[in-house]
């Protein structure tokens, strides 16, 4: 039997790939690898390149599923270091675990990689000029795969996911916000870091891990990089404006930071392969609200 990683086990992402166990690795002995000290997976002081050697020389490995990575772009402009440890440290490990095992590595790149160019233009091929610190870690790391590739023959494939979420979980972005914005009733503000008329397209965890197993297990060419996105996108403005409805409750807010963002990617190629999401943002968030609110 092919054993197969998941790093990052206890964050979203991780988590998600562990309890759905899609169709690619349903005849895989699948391990967690973390390093965090709650977790029921293999705890790992750090992820490093002795590590890598020593699960490598357990048996045959099939994948390694890459999700370990820094949780926010917001902790990532206040302490950039953070990218470092978390971003390209950890993918060394998987970089190393690939080349010593001969397995396929699956790395879970960023929509941030592109850059200010606009969401139309940003399809799998286009020149990628990213503008904060965990943007340019995360192409960074597709840069170090591609090249294990060319010099190792590290078979990869790179998913590019939009802004991520998950109905228990939350990470640092505007949704998050949002959320625990209106769930404090203490509080008669909400503080957002982007413009009103900023765009974001929310994608569910369980969707990235659809889309990952549509693509492995329809047997689509290797080393190729995929944009992921629920194709569905909403503004700021109509979020906030969502949020007020339905939580019967009028904040003030206030933009903290007047970033235009556009959250959002061009997925023709993916849609082209036949995928599409099942998870709707508007149908989950009254879940959000009622477990932020507990």
């Amino acid at each position: 039997m092919l054993t197969s990683y998941i790093t990052g086990a206890t964050g979203l992402l991780g988590q998600s790939f562990l309890n759905s166990k899609p169709g690619f690795l349903s005849n895989h002995n699948v391990l967690g690898l973390s390093r965090s000290t709650q977790t029921d997976r293999i705890k790992l002081t750090n992820y490093s390149t002795e590590d890598a050697l020593r699960f490598a020389s357990i048996g045959n490995v099939g994948y390694i599923i890459h999700c370990s990575g820094a949780p926010s772009i917001f902790s990532s402009l206040r302490n950039p270091i953070l990218d470092k440890e978390n971003n390209l440290d950890s993918f060394f490990f998987s970089l190393e675990l690939a080349r010593n095992t001969n397995a396929t590595l699956i790395f879970f790149s960023s929509n941030e990689v592109y850059g200010d160019i606009a969401p139309d233009l940003r399809v799998e091929n286009a020149t990628c000029e990213p503008t904060n610190f965990y943007g340019l870690s995360k192409l960074t790391c597709e840069k170090y795969l591609q090249l294990y590739h060319e010099h190792y023959g590290v078979p990869f494939q790179i998913f590019r996911p939009t802004v991520f979420y998950a109905e228990r979980e939350l990470k640092r972005n505007l949704l998050f916000d949002l959320t625990k914005s209106f769930a404090d009733k203490t509080k008669n503000n909400i503080d957002i870091f982007c413009t009103l008329d900023s765009v974001f397209d929310f994608i569910h965890v369980n969707d990235i891990v659809s889309a990952t197993n549509h693509i492995i297990s329809s047997g689509k060419e290797l080393n190729e990089i995929w944009n992921i996105g629920s194709g569905t996108s909403f503004s700021a403005q109509q979020l906030i404006r969502w949020f007020s409805d339905n939580s019967q409750s009028n904040k003030e807010v206030i933009i903290k930071e007047k970033n235009y963002n556009q959250k959002y990617l061009n997925t023709d190629k993916i849609n082209r392969s036949g995928w599409q999401a099942k998870q709707n943002l508007l149908e989950n968030l009254a879940t959000l609200v009622e477990n932020y609110g507990n």
